[in-house]
């Protein structure tokens, strides 16, 4: 909560006002340190009915997971094993329920840790087209911003499903992942996303040197002025 709180107030020298959320369309352009897998939520078809659930990072970071309609499950899936897609054979899956007629978005909370980067790729039931979208809010739901990407379902298995993700100059808590627009309005519930990376927000020490350097900035720009 200190590094919260810390970061609030550095990039207050920002401000909200100049928030940019910059869509990322690969894995590698995302750049990101750290990586949550869904295998650890169970099994091929393990089906989870808790409205939450607390998942752990590669790199020992929590994060809890929900939808934003509920009660809805998730299902843990593999690519070519309860899921035939255009995700990489062999991926695991975390997929949204089915609810009629409605964008039930999926939740992740990075809690204290926060993060500036995080994406995953995605893919609805039906082999048509869709609309992705990403938007990512601090920690009091203030959305920061909101980057679409359009992607079309298929049964290649090929690892053609469209990767989105979003950076940001300022770091958010919630990263919200939904379909946005899609052919049948059943796909809007029923997709499904496979590792999502994501970049922690750096530890206090390295943003308080990164404040002192926007700090001197300011000063500098002060002296000049006068």
């Amino acid at each position: 909560m200190k590094k919260i709180i810390i970061l609030a107030m550095l990039f207050g020298l920002i401000g909200t006002a100049n928030a940019t959320a910059v869509l990322v369309t690969s894995r590698s352009s995302l750049d990101a340190s750290d990586s949550i897998n869904w295998s650890q939520l169970g099994s091929v078809g393990t089906v989870i009915s808790t409205p939450t659930v607390t998942v752990m990072s590669a790199g020992g970071a929590t994060a809890i997971v929900s939808h934003q309609v509920t009660p809805a499950d998730f299902y843990i899936q593999k690519q070519a094993n309860g899921w035939d897609g255009n995700f990489a054979p062999g991926d695991t899956l975390l997929q949204t329920n089915y609810m009629p007629d409605i964008i039930n978005a999926t939740n992740i909370d990075f809690g204290s840790i926060g993060a500036i980067s995080a994406g995953t790729q995605i893919q609805i039931y039906d082999y048509t087209s869709f609309t992705a979208e990403v938007d990512i809010y601090d920690t009091n739901w203030n959305k920061i911003g909101s980057v679409q990407e359009n992607g079309s379902s298929t049964n290649a298995a090929d690892n053609s499903a469209i990767f989105i993700g979003v950076k940001s100059n300022i770091p958010f808590e919630y990263f919200q992942i939904s379909i946005l627009h899609c052919v049948y309005a059943l796909d809007a519930s029923d997709y499904a996303i496979n590792n999502l990376d994501f970049t922690p927000v750096p530890e206090p020490a390295t943003m308080l040197l990164l404040g002192s350097g926007l700090l001197g900035l300011v000063g500098l720009r002060r002296k000049f002025r006068k």
